[in-house]
C-alpha cells in the first residue's frame, strides 16, 4: 500500500485506530477550566500543558500531514499572558471562555482524527 503524501485538513491516519484517551483528557481538562473561576490566580501548569500539548500536536500534524493540526500552536500563545503577569485568565471573561473552549474543542477533534492511537496488530 502506498502512503498518501498529500496534506489534508485532518491528515493521513488509520480510521481503524483507537481514539486517543490522552488527547481526549487534554480536551476535558481545558473544557473544565472553561467554567472554573480561578479567583485571581491562574495555575501555571495550565500554561505548560497548553504549550506541551500544542507542541505534540504540531509534531503529529507534521508527521500525518494534517494542516489543521497546527492551529494549536498559535492558539497556545494566549497562555503566555498569565505567565507574563497578565490578567486575562484571572476571572471568567470572554477571553477566558473563548480560549479554553476553543482549545478543548480543537483537542477533542484531534483525538478523533490525526492523533489517534496506533493500531496494534494481534500476534497470530
Amino acid at each position: 500500500m502506498s502512503q498518501d503524501l498529500r496534506w489534508k485538513p485532518f491528515g493521513n491516519y488509520s480510521k481503524d485506530a483507537r481514539v486517543s484517551i490522552a488527547v481526549s483528557a487534554i480536551a476535558v481538562i481545558f473544557a473544565a477550566e472553561t467554567f472554573l473561576n480561578p479567583a485571581g490566580a491562574y495555575e501555571p501548569f495550565m500554561s505548560v500543558l497548553a504549550f506541551a500539548s500544542a507542541g505534540v500536536a504540531g509534531f503529529r500534524a507534521f508527521k500525518t500531514r494534517a494542516y489543521l493540526g497546527f492551529l494549536a500552536l498559535p492558539l497556545s500563545l494566549v497562555w503566555l499572558n498569565p505567565l507574563l503577569g497578565g490578567n486575562w485568565f484571572d476571572s471568567i471573561s470572554q477571553i477566558h471562555f473563548a480560549a479554553h473552549s476553543a482549545y478543548a474543542m480543537l483537542f477533542a477533534l484531534y483525538a478523533y482524527t490525526f492523533m489517534r492511537m496506533a493500531v496494534t496488530k494481534p500476534n497470530a
